[in-house]
């Protein structure tokens, strides 16, 4: 590949570095990352054979990263007593938002310049598509689950148009589209976990007992039980 492998190369050792700091956020990127460039690195090396072993060997570790990242991080909030304990809590949902959102952002303004710059039977087409995109991505920022949802139907909807035009692979399976759909996976993710906030409440005390359900604010005290010594007989005399 020569010096297109330089900045993978940079990429997955600052990635790698980041899952052995416990970064949940790259635990999650670094594999989507590589997942996305697999197509190009099969075309590029013309190994699909050897692709698919590195691919066995490489993506079940990145799984492990995941967890590992998730549940470190998760055990650190139960330690600290954190009122989330969800395995995707609050501030890990917001980061996918965010994400999300300016992932849209962006792509949608790339493709409006695009647009503009080459006018042609369908620009409007896709001056309208960058407008939806913009317009989605602007209101999943604001944590808006349906539109974080649109988003993805849109990506994928483009995805199958462009295949249904060019009869390419590489709409379906190239680094931007697959990424950026990738992406919007995660933003459907963040939002989802974050329209429900008051879940999150009230879980601590269950989590370190192990009990699934709430626990009850007062408890049913057992009734006194009375020995045989405290039992008398008759003529008032205790038994011994």
């Amino acid at each position: 590949m020569g010096w297109r492998a330089f900045p993978d190369t940079i990429i997955l050792l600052l990635g790698g570095w980041g899952i052995l700091k416990g970064k949940r956020l790259v635990s999650i990127m670094l594999p989507a990352y590589a997942l996305a460039s697999r197509y190009i690195v099969s075309e590029i090396l013309g190994q699909p054979g050897q692709d698919q072993i590195a691919n066995f060997i490489i993506f079940p570790a990145y799984a492990l990263g995941i967890i590992g990242a998730f549940a470190r991080d998760r055990a650190a909030r139960i330690h600290n007593k954190a009122t989330d304990t969800r395995w995707v809590d609050a501030d890990i949902a917001a980061s996918f938002a965010h994400i999300s959102g300016a992932a849209g952002l962006g792509f949608g303004i790339l493709v409006g310049m695009f647009a503009l710059a080459d006018m042609g039977g369908f620009t409007w087409f896709n001056l309208t598509d960058a407008f939806l995109i913009i317009l989605l991505a602007w209101y999943t920022l604001r944590r808006r689950l349906w539109a974080a949802a649109s988003q993805l139907i849109l990506s994928f909807c483009n995805m199958a148009l462009s295949y249904a035009q060019t009869g390419s692979v590489s709409a379906l399976f190239s680094f931007i589209p697959l990424f950026l759909f990738e992406i919007y996976a995660l933003g459907v993710i963040g939002t989802a976990v974050l329209r429900h906030p008051g879940r999150q409440a009230g879980r601590q005390e269950n989590t370190e007992s192990g009990t699934g359900g709430p626990q009850p604010l007062t408890q049913n005290r057992p009734s006194p039980v009375l020995r045989r010594e405290d039992t008398y007989r008759e003529g008032g005399s205790s038994s011994s």
